[in-house]
């Protein structure tokens, strides 16, 4: 027996991935190693799962495993380039996407990878003066803006290192996917399938212009660290998830409240394996807690403590507009290659989520696979839920009903977005709701009836599927139906951080990475049936068929071209910011016209030339007030409250540019006359940019007297 635990502990790491993970039975261990991987692999105590012509793999070898690595890598990054094809001649002065959310999360990146050594400054970027904590309204990019300061320590301009940043962000996604595709026991062609389904799903091409949004690389790593953690609990693995913890939150403010869910049901999976922990074990998850608690704390506390002056909510209108349906999951972007125009007539803002065909047809064929070759599910077919004819009629009317809820809520986001393309009303999603909440609650309650307890009534992991296939099942449906106005609504209310949510349907970032996986699995086993077929050598039939795969899902996962656009420049304008640069008499500055949202980006980008705080500004939240100041300054000048308002913010300078080609004739016409007939002074003008002092406040007297506009808008 000694003999056999010490063999047990040699291939403790590959049993524990080929039993514990890919799901194969332990019968064909030894007994003492099938009595250790079922005290301590990730989902102890459940029963073995029989797998149909499923072996467990070998043990892989070291250099073979870091020359995979390597070679994905090296994949991703190429696929990277051929997909975007980035114009390397012109990177320090092109970004990819659009002249709107790309130019405002580069200018965060460049002012933060300035300031990173000066906290204050860091919060206070010079836009929306003379609000503070300008930072805390957007995502403040902590993280990318680390990398940018060390790259632009190297020598590389601030443009070129985003560039780089945004092709990384790809390379870096399917790389880890694939890492821990392999931890987990799958193939090398599951791995690269993992890797190529996560990387380029098509959401990620239609979220091109949210840089923040594309930093999921620690996504795979976070979750499995963390499910790690739970089961091995030992100071390797603490260390992992807090590292990994770390750089997730620090890259994104949306992803870091985003996966949160995804970790609770990790931890509720492993709820039972907590209950009786020996001291030590427990020590270290109490320290893993404390320490993800400082680490969330310290990304978090800037924006709790911002200044409470302006609102930085969302609102149940906001996240109403941008929830889910189940048609959002038929949606392909604009950019993919191989479909249509078919979905247009419900395509809507942040909701295009097809998730690509092969990654459909290859997660969709596995589970189900997975599920019909198992005893587990043989036995679910045959009981059915178990009692007579009635309490299953009960039980599917129970389920008819939250469904009900859901067709409820799809219908009237939908029907909403084609009337007004507005949010639905309030009254539909508490509908939406409550149908859902008693379909739920009538399911449980029949399922306690039947087993006696709640404890036994609640759901638990899928039996015909493996531990982490389990896990990432329940990440799955938590954050497809956290999409959802029925259940996200309601959360929204109440759940800390969730009202700063604008997108429900953003919480697909996390889905993606589980149908990646079980894409993964899916390719794995049909790579192994092709190969029994092919008269050929094995490491010949095998190479084939993995390539042939990761080519086929490659080229269903290509983008159409994407725009590559050149960054604002100063232009005429340069002459005026050289200027306003020697001018010490100037407090802040507003730039006109600035009726688009591109006018004021290119404003707060080229603000560096003069130096000088800027009253314009764009985020992802509005300082208040701020809406009403444009509809008076940007008309295409002010008007005399617009000024006053103006004035009021501490203002003292007005710089007119010259109207667009684009923009109307009779607009032209106001700028040219807004000199003489807005009685200010003027103090500069060439190349058609004019300079005006604004002067104080002009003195309230009798009557008529102008009243100082109000703060709030």
């Amino acid at each position: 027996m000694e003999a056999e635990t010490e063999r047990a502990g040699q291939f403790e790491g590959s049993l524990a991935l080929a039993a514990g993970r890919t799901g194969a039975t332990f019968r064909s261990l030894p007994p003492a190693a099938a009595e250790h991987l079922a005290n301590t692999s990730p989902g102890a105590g459940r029963a073995p799962v029989p797998t149909p012509r499923e072996r467990p793999p070998k043990a892989p070898k070291p250099g073979a495993e870091l020359a995979f690595h390597l070679g994905s890598a090296a994949l991703f990054l190429l696929l990277t380039v051929l997909f975007l094809r980035p114009p390397f001649a012109d990177l320090d002065h092109r970004i990819v996407g659009d002249p709107g959310d790309p130019v405002f999360n580069l200018y965060v990146l460049r002012w933060g990878s300035e300031h990173l050594t000066a906290p204050s400054g860091y919060w206070n970027a010079p836009f929306f003066h003379p609000t503070p904590d300008t930072t805390s309204l957007s995502d403040d990019l902590v993280g990318p803006a680390v990398l940018i300061g060390g790259l632009r320590a190297l020598g590389v301009d601030t443009v070129s290192a985003f560039n780089l940043l945004y092709l990384l962000s790809f390379a870096a996604a399917g790389w880890s996917a694939s890492w821990v595709a392999r931890r987990v026991g799958l193939g090398v062609t599951g791995a690269l399938v993992t890797g190529l389904c996560f990387a380029f799903a098509p959401y990620r091409w239609d979220q091109m212009s949210h840089f923040q949004i594309l930093l999921v690389a620690f996504v795979p790593i976070v979750l499995w660290s963390f499910d790690r953690l739970l089961a091995h609990r030992d100071g390797k693995s603490v260390a992992l998830f807090l590292a990994a913890y770390a750089c997730h939150l620090s890259g994104s403010l949306y992803l870091a409240l985003m996966i949160h869910p995804a970790l609770l049901v990790i931890l509720l999976y492993h709820w039972r394996d907590l209950r009786d922990l020996d001291g030590k074990a427990t020590r270290r998850l109490f320290g893993a807690g404390i320490g993800a608690a400082l680490i969330l704390t310290s990304v978090a506390l800037p924006y709790w403590t911002a200044d409470p002056g302006f609102e930085t909510l969302r609102h149940p209108p906001e996240w109403r507009t941008y929830a889910a349906t189940f048609a959002s999951y038929w949606t392909p972007p604009a950019v993919s290659r191989w479909f249509g125009d078919w979905t247009q007539p419900w395509v809507r803002p942040e909701n295009a989520l097809f998730p690509g065909l092969s990654t459909l047809l290859l997660a969709g064929g596995y589970l189900l696979w997975r599920y019909r070759g198992s005893t587990w599910g043989r036995r679910a077919r045959a009981r059915l839920g178990g009692g007579g004819a009635g309490f299953r009629w009960a039980l599917h009317a129970a389920l008819a009903v939250a469904g009900l809820g859901l067709l409820v809520g799809d219908l009237g986001v939908l029907v909403a977005h084609g009337r007004h393309g507005g949010p639905v009303s309030g009254a539909v999603a508490a509908l939406s709701t409550t149908l859902v909440g008693l379909g739920l609650l009538g399911w449980l309650g029949l399922r306690r009836r039947q087993r006696g307890s709640w404890r036994r009534a609640l759901p638990t992991s899928p039996r015909w599927l493996p531990a982490w296939d389990g896990e990432l099942v329940g990440v799955l449906l938590v954050c497809l139906a956290l999409g959802h106005v029925a259940v996200f609504d309601p959360l929204g209310h109440f759940v800390p951080g969730f009202d700063r949510l604008r997108v429900p349907a953003r919480f697909f970032v996390l889905s993606i990475f589980c149908l990646a996986f079980f894409a993964g699995r899916g390719a794995d086993a049909l790579a192994a049936a092709l190969r029994r077929r092919l008269p050929l050598a094995p490491p010949v039939a095998a190479s084939l068929v993995a390539g042939t795969l990761v080519l086929l899902v490659a080229a269903e996962l290509r983008p159409l071209p994407l725009p590559w656009v050149s960054l604002p420049t100063a232009d005429a304008a340069g002459p005026a910011y050289a200027w306003l640069a020697t001018q010490d008499d100037v407090g802040a500055i507003f730039e006109a016209p600035c009726y688009r949202i591109d006018d004021d980006l290119r404003w707060m980008w080229l603000q560096p030339l003069h130096g000088k705080p800027l009253a314009n500004g764009y985020s992802g939240y509005f300082p208040p007030g701020y809406q009403t100041l444009k509809d008076h300054a940007c008309w295409p000048l002010p008007d005399a409250e617009g000024l006053d308002r103006l004035r009021s913010l501490g203002v003292t300078h007005l710089v007119v540019h010259p109207p667009s080609e684009w923009q109307q004739r009779w607009m032209r016409k106001q700028v040219w006359a807004f000199a003489s007939s807005s009685g200010l002074e003027e103090l500069y003008s060439q190349d058609l940019v004019r300079v005006f002092r604004l002067g104080p406040m002009p003195p309230a007297t009798g009557q008529g007297a102008r009243k100082a506009p109000p703060r709030d808008g």
